[in-house]
């Protein structure tokens, strides 16, 4: 094998990738590499989301990484770290600290940080307008506030992914009409409450 190459190192340094492959470069045959073996050497490190290793005929070896990304920024008691999209933590480098997802933390309780994370994964998955923080002030209490400044409170994931559809629509009339909207509490029963007007109190 004459070349090895290493694509996707973003935050991670190559020569370190390089040095965990384990292969001398013009002396090692393409077909006696285990791409298994290297795939799960390289898995072990805990900012690659996933590894693919490929035989390019008829002299090179690739080595193709993903890297986790920080996207939400945990703070509370202790000091802040930062978690990819699966809630794995990872170093808060690459990224400015205001395109990450800022989470709160007010409460120690069991479990908020897993609620926390099944809430951005909803949100994401159902609705266009930016996150920008949640606060987890306890198990029946989260505090969304979105980039266009509008609050919602929420009991969890399950209490947004039930009234979706209805948030939405009302999200696009705050959109497209230009609607004064401070937030919504999604809290009562099968409704909602729409806190109209602008500014703080809600």
């Amino acid at each position: 094998m004459n070349v090895v190459e290493v694509v996707g190192c973003q935050f991670l340094k190559e020569e370190s990738i390089r040095k965990l492959l384990q292969i001398e470069e013009g002396r090692t045959n393409i077909f006696a590499v285990r791409s298994w073996e290297i795939e799960r050497r390289l898995q072990q490190i805990p900012q690659i989301r996933w590894v693919r290793v490929e035989r390019v005929f008829p002299h090179k070896l690739r080595v193709v990484i993903e890297e986790r990304r920080p996207e939400i920024l945990v703070e509370g008691k202790g000091a802040p770290f930062c978690l990819d999209r699966e809630g794995v933590k990872v170093p808060c480098v690459g990224v400015a600290e205001d395109e990450l997802i800022r989470v709160v933390l007010r409460s120690q309780e069991g479990g908020l940080l897993s609620e926390v994370l099944d809430l951005v994964e909803v949100w994401q998955k159902e609705f266009d307008v930016a996150l920008r923080e949640i606060e987890a002030v306890n198990e029946r209490l989260f505090i969304l506030r979105l980039q266009n400044g509008i609050v919602i409170k929420c009991e969890g994931a399950s209490n947004v992914r039930k009234k979706a559809v209805l948030l939405r629509s009302y999200l696009r009339d705050v959109r497209i009409k230009s609607l004064r909207v401070r937030g919504f509490d999604l809290r009562p029963g099968e409704d909602m409450v729409i806190a109209p007007g602008e500014g703080e109190g809600f």
